[in-house]
């Protein structure tokens, strides 16, 4: 029995007693249908070197006849060209696989800068390899081009800015470099890449409004929107928080102790928590066997591209339905001019220690906040300002909460007491170098 249309492939069913039936096509030679119990499949019966051989095409279910005869078609060209597609199948199905760029990943981080670099260096180096080119981890070591790179790098640049994009590319060239020494690549797709001009401190801090409309995009209960809250409302960096372990907050819950290892600064850190992001740990459910509180596999959270640019998406469809005064109809998009302009996470820690002083937070207590070591916190009285500090930090970080608040819910409370000028400048001066 042979078959002409879809129709007539739908309607196929096997003779009954038989376990086992071809039908023919009746367009393309060589093609057709098998049906083994309840499985169907295309198969292309074909002639190669004096044999008479059989290719699996693919589920019935899953290919459309059409799409099935141009497979035929695209292979019995190939045949007629001398190739052996079932032959060349199987050399590639027993051939060594090859190294993926994730694989290689993984083993340089556990081999080479795990035991050899810094805890704080070998975290950034992490973050550049096992983050930012995630996207590039499937491909063959060897089969990463230059162009593929360039276009990842570009990609890191204009979401996370040219230092990033920068930082990335030196570590991809020192993972390559070393896995030729290790006889694992035979090019560095790193050389001829251009390096990003512009590598300046950001200055960028958020507006009130801009606080509501974040604030208000990261409604839910998914890590990343947890995430981007705690970093306004603690003033920590990004992989502060996205490496939260359960072990790290106090019994109470109302003290989160980043260690020394994770800290830019290599110092123990106690971070006060407002009763705003005590409420926000609380509502996270602990995975069994599992340390880290965001995140899935190994170490805290990833995915962060695909995750900004999907908060990036909400904000503008905010802004646009604020604008229209009415949810957008699903055939229709934001304007341009509803995006939010560039901003990265780490303008939330800037923007948190700016806003502090503009309360009256005094520039020790900020500095004590955001852990950074200068001045009179240095030194071994550092050491104890950690303690001396701690009723100041809890009160300010309540305090810097309940402004969020307050902005969020459109209801401003007017603060006195605002700092003098040059005060103010200096914690801009702070946030900067944080």
């Amino acid at each position: 029995m042979a078959f002409s249309n879809q129709r007539d492939v739908d309607r196929l069913v096997a003779p009954a007693g038989s376990s086992d039936a071809l039908f023919a096509d009746s367009s393309v030679r060589g093609l057709y249908i098998r049906i083994q119990g309840t499985r169907r499949t295309w198969v292309l019966r074909y002639n190669a070197n004096g044999k008479r051989k059989k290719l699996l095409i693919g589920e019935v279910a899953a290919i459309s006849l059409k799409d099935a005869r141009t497979e035929a078609v695209k292979v019995l060209g190939q045949i007629r060209d001398g190739a052996d597609p079932l032959a060349d199948r199987k050399a590639r199905a027993a051939a060594p696989k090859k190294m993926t760029v994730g694989e290689l990943v993984h083993r340089y981080l556990a081999i080479y800068a795990k035991p050899s670099q810094r805890p704080r260096t070998f975290l950034e180096t992490q973050r550049a390899l096992a983050t930012h080119i995630e996207p590039l981890h499937t491909i063959e070591v060897d089969a990463l081009t230059r162009r593929d790179l360039a276009e990842r790098l570009l990609c890191i640049r204009q979401m996370s800015g040219p230092v990033a994009a920068n930082r990335a590319r030196a570590q991809v060239s020192a993972l390559y470099a070393w896995a030729m020494g290790e006889g694992l690549a035979t090019v560095n797709p790193v050389v001829g890449t251009n390096k990003f001009n512009g590598e300046k401190p950001r200055a960028r801090t958020l507006t009130e409004g801009e606080m509501r409309l974040i604030w208000k995009a990261t409604e839910g209960s998914s890590d990343y929107s947890r995430i981007v809250r705690l970093l306004l409302l603690t003033a920590q960096r990004r992989e502060e928080v996205a490496a939260m372990e359960w072990s790290e907050i106090s019994a109470d819950g109302r003290t989160w102790t980043i260690p020394p290892g994770r800290a830019k600064n290599g110092r123990a850190h106690d971070v006060p928590l407002s009763v705003s992001a005590q409420t926000i740990l609380a509502t996270i459910e602990r995975r069994d066997g599992r340390s880290h509180i965001f995140g899935r596999g190994a170490g805290g959270y990833s995915g962060y591209s695909r995750s900004k640019v999907a908060l990036d998406h909400r904000l503008a469809t905010v802004r646009a339905e604020e604008r229209r005064g009415r949810p957008l109809r699903p055939d229709e998009r934001p304007a341009v001019e509803d995006k939010l302009p560039s901003w990265v996470l780490h303008d939330l820690r800037r923007t948190a220690v700016t806003m502090m002083a503009e309360i009256g937070i005094p520039p020790h207590v900020v500095e004590a906040i955001v852990n950074h070591v200068s001045g009179h916190k240095a030194g071994v009285a550092g050491i104890y300002n950690r303690a001396t500090y701690a009723g100041e930090k809890r009160q300010a970080l309540e305090r810097w909460a309940n402004h969020i608040d307050e902005i969020v819910s459109g209801q401003r409370t007017e603060y006195g007491n605002i700092l003098p000028l040059r005060a103010r400048l200096r914690m801009h001066s702070v946030a900067d170098a944080a």
